[in-house]
């Protein structure tokens, strides 16, 4: 099996099962807190771990610091933009994702629809554990123009 048709059997996949939980009435914002909460576990965070996907950081800032950079360095998100980070919230772009089928299918014509992406789960779990904040997913803007999806996390 090529890259493109293992993204593209990913695509389906996710979408499916994503979609399918939001049809049994379950928000995406929801579903990335449970997601986060998961990827705290042990186990996961072992597979996470072996995957490289590490985040390092002792506060919010060196935490979402630590996700950009890898995140950017992994290339299954094309381009993330840290575009404002306060005691009280994040907001970050993620540009041209390889899982943007996906979300697509998802959210449909609604371009405010929170989806249910994996890597704000895996950003507010290592705000999370980072210690200090209590991260949640609280808004998310699609970009047509851009390919690209603005969300916001709040922190508490």
């Amino acid at each position: 099996m090529e890259y493109k048709d293992l993204i593209n059997l990913t695509n389906i996949i996710i979408a499916t099962v994503a979609r399918s939980i939001m049809r049994m009435g379950l928000s995406g914002d929801l579903i990335v807190s449970q997601v986060s909460s998961e990827f705290a576990e042990d186990d996961i965070r072992k597979l996470v771990d072996y995957a490289g996907l590490k985040f390092s950081g002792n506060d919010t800032k060196s935490t979402v610091d630590s996700f950009v950079e890898l995140m950017n360095k992994l290339g299954a998100v094309q381009k993330v933009t840290l575009t404002n980070i306060s005691d009280s919230e994040v907001e970050i772009e993620l540009a041209d994702c390889v899982l943007i089928p996906a979300t697509a299918l998802i959210r449909g014509n609604n371009r405010t629809l929170i989806p249910p992406c994996a890597w704000m789960a895996m950003l507010v779990a290592a705000i999370s554990e980072s210690g200090g904040k209590v991260a949640n997913l609280s808004e998310a803007l699609w970009k047509p123009e851009t390919n690209t999806c603005a969300f916001k996390l709040s922190l508490e």
